[in-house]
């Protein structure tokens, strides 16, 4: 049996079930009126939120016309291996929902990824400390002030980022953070400023990770596209051997959302080579690191 990494596999299963659908030209409920299947639960097929049986997998590969014995046969292989293993993160399921969840899956699996950030540290090189302080900050409006809860979001992008920094096979990961991310105090007041540089230090000890490639976009920069909303474009591996494809994941309030539209995907990549030009050259982070953090630290 080929060895089929289960949260790729859903992906492709899902992504080529789409495509047969929309190739045959029906409707979501067109399709599940057929079958005898609720609409939602096709919705949620197509959306990676459940699993399929091989059974309901071979009744909508009839439907769709697929005959070919190698494509049934991968099909069946690719929703046997995402059904078969329990996720990393499914204990955080209280507390982080299924798209963080399932991005965190995504982002552990990609060969690349671009991020970029206006406003915070990316979590995944966020201190315990910080995240904290952001957590609490950012989920006050949802009234989220439960200590176990907010120790549970931190400690499950501590796992993440033991995962995914950790490994010598990890993806290469290509950062811009707007200078105010830097400068934005979180946790601190004038003289207690412990919890910034703490983080501030650990941007420079990520500096120096193999995968890691950090730019800061500058003040002086001006206003550039793309500034007033985070996002991460993935490059993930291709349903066929060498073939690679791509997804964006924007972050509005906190909550990620998944695009995978490609004249979107296209834009945001574009937005960050653009912002790459205006950015300080990496051979500057850390040298504009400690400028900030010597600035932090003459505040009385």
């Amino acid at each position: 049996m080929v060895d089929i990494d289960p949260v790729v596999g859903r992906r492709h299963l899902r992504l080529r079930l789409k495509q047969l659908r929309l190739d045959k030209g029906d409707s979501l409920l067109q399709v599940a009126t057929v079958l005898d299947w609720s609409h939602s639960k096709l919705v949620r097929i197509e959306q990676g939120k459940v699993g399929i049986s091989q059974t309901d997998l071979r009744a909508l590969l009839a439907y769709y016309g697929v005959t070919d014995p190698e494509e049934i046969k991968t099909a069946v292989e690719q929703a046997r291996a995402s059904s078969s293993r329990r996720q990393p993160y499914s204990k955080y399921a209280s507390v982080l929902n299924e798209e963080s969840r399932n991005f965190f899956l995504l982002q552990e699996r990609s060969i690349s990824f671009m991020q970029f950030d206006p406003l915070l540290i990316p979590g995944l090189f966020q201190t315990p400390e910080y995240a904290g302080e952001v957590v609490r900050a950012l989920r006050a409006q949802d009234e989220l002030a439960d200590d176990p809860e907010i120790t549970q979001i931190v400690e499950a992008r501590i796992e993440r980022q033991e995962r995914l920094l950790e490994r010598a096979d990890g993806p290469i990961m290509s950062v811009i953070l707007d200078e105010s991310a830097l400068r934005r105090w979180v946790g601190s007041s004038p003289g207690k400023n412990d919890i910034m540089i703490g983080q501030l230090e650990r941007l420079k000890e990520l500096t120096g990770h193999p995968q890691v490639h950090m730019q800061i976009a500058p003040f002086r920069a001006g206003i550039y596209a793309g500034i007033r909303d985070p996002f991460v474009v993935l490059e993930l591996p291709g349903a066929s051997p060498g073939q690679t494809e791509s997804a964006l994941y924007l972050e509005t309030r906190g909550d990620l959302v998944l695009r995978e539209e490609n004249d979107e995907v296209v834009e945001r990549t574009s937005y960050f080579y653009g912002l790459q030009k205006l950015s300080l050259p990496e051979s500057e982070t850390d040298r504009f690191i400690d400028g900030v953090i010597e600035d932090l630290r003459a505040v009385d």
